[in-house]
């Protein structure tokens, strides 16, 4: 299936976490939006990405 990650169109197997995606991505804190809305932290994991998803990744980065 299709789905948008940060407006670049991709294939994505059905029934994969988006937890994998993060994982594919090498990220380990990000706050994400699906279709304009943003998850909690505690619905990632959960997160089954449907075809047709427009998914925003945005690393959070610590510093000072």
């Amino acid at each position: 299936m299709k789905i948008t990650v940060n407006q670049k169109q991709r294939e994505w197997e059905e029934n994969q976490p988006l937890t994998q995606l993060l994982q594919e991505k090498k990220v380990t804190r990000a706050a994400v939006w699906v279709n304009g809305r943003q998850l909690l932290n505690q619905e990632i994991p959960e997160y089954l990405p449907q075809e047709g998803d427009e998914i925003r990744i945005l690393r959070l980065v610590g510093g000072g």
